[in-house]
């Protein structure tokens, strides 16, 4: 077994086991090979690693595997969007798009019309210049 394994074994009553992954580093997972990722991908992936293809996980016939459900990385048991949530999810999605339309000039950047010139005070013989440009909120609509 090469000294990268070793990281994730611990000894107990002179065998090996696998060490309690919440108490290791992020760094010593990644020497072992693995990478961040979701729990569902995860299990897609092992899904694929058992049955060697994407069509046999789509075509597996294994009804009593604890994963079988997920095989197809989606959340099998994830309760359904209801018709009231959807509208409320797609009149949020579409008041933050007019927002956002509003604040945008012709090509997509904010307009020199939505901000205001801070000056700095006026100063006798000292002549007034800019010290930074801030959204005009006052004259939003």
């Amino acid at each position: 077994m090469s000294g990268v394994n070793k990281i994730g074994l611990e000894k107990r009553d002179g065998y090996d086991v696998g060490r309690d992954p919440r108490e290791m580093s992020q760094d010593e997972l990644r020497q072992m090979g693995h990478k961040p990722m979701s729990a569902l991908k995860a299990t897609r992936l092992k899904c694929l690693d058992c049955a060697e293809s994407v069509g046999a996980v789509r075509r597996c016939a294994d009804i009593a595997c604890p994963i079988w459900s997920f095989r197809m990385g989606k959340m099998a048991w994830k309760k359904p969007i209801s018709p009231a949530q959807l509208a409320q999810v797609r009149g949020l999605a579409a008041r933050s798009a007019a927002k956002v339309q509003n604040q945008r000039g012709p090509r997509g950047n904010s307009s020199t019309a939505d901000f205001q010139v801070q000056t700095q005070p006026n100063v006798q013989g000292v002549a007034q210049r800019p010290l930074k440009r801030v959204l005009n909120t006052e004259g939003a609509k």
